[in-house]
């Protein structure tokens, strides 16, 4: 707010300094006429101020400070607040409303997230359990996996014969392998889209064959 107001603030403050395209020049923080002190008053570093001769800079409250306060940012603030025609009660509400705002942010996530857990879970149970003669066998045998020399089918692995993917906008075969929490519930879903190349089953030819869906990070 003090930014954007900034040629009336360093008028305010820097009052024998003078207007010098973008910039107001003054000799100090005391004000005189001058060309050591300079102020931004638009573009990118609007706001920004530089004393070369002193080594001293910041933003719009730290020339007030400079100039006012003897450098106590707190009743630099106060000025501020009453310059601008903002009282304490209005930085009262205007906090509460930020507050207000960053719950109902968190609650939104919390919901999409929960959303994204329900979506895995649901395509979880939508899988085929029973992976023996899938594509799924096939790509974990080209992996060095032998299901049957393992004796069993990991029952954390499922396939999914046409699984949408986003990429190509389509369905694809793919392998499912569920994340859970220490509860033991699935929480999200790996995703590995499969292709058949060369007679044999590997990833899909695709940008990101893998991806996870749900709440893992």
């Amino acid at each position: 707010m003090l930014a954007d107001q900034m040629q009336s603030l360093a008028s305010e403050l820097l009052r024998g300094g003078q207007k010098h395209g973008n910039e107001w020049k003054a000799g100090s923080i005391a004000g005189e006429v001058g060309n050591s002190l300079s102020v931004c008053l638009s573009g990118a570093k609007k706001g920004r101020w530089k004393d070369f001769a002193a080594g001293i800079g910041g933003d719009p409250l730290d020339l007030i400070a400079a100039c006012l306060t003897g450098g106590d940012l707190k009743d630099a603030f106060k000025w501020a607040c009453n310059w601008l025609g903002i009282s304490n009660e209005t930085v009262e509400i205007r906090r509460a409303e930020i507050q207000q705002k960053a719950e109902i942010c968190k609650v939104e996530a919390e919901q999409q997230a929960q959303r994204r857990v329900m979506r895995a879970r649901d395509f979880w149970m939508a899988a085929q359990s029973d992976i023996t003669g899938t594509p799924v066998a096939a790509y974990l045998h080209g992996r060095g996996i032998d299901l049957q020399k393992l004796g069993h089918a990991p029952g954390a692995i499922r396939f999914a014969p046409a699984q949408y993917c986003t990429e190509i906008d389509a369905p694809l075969p793919a392998m499912l392998a569920a994340i859970t929490n220490l509860e033991g519930r699935c929480v999200a879903v790996h995703q590995t889209w499969l292709g058949q190349h060369g007679g044999q089953w590997t990833k899909a030819k695709l940008e990101l064959p893998k991806k996870v869906l749900g709440g893992f990070r």
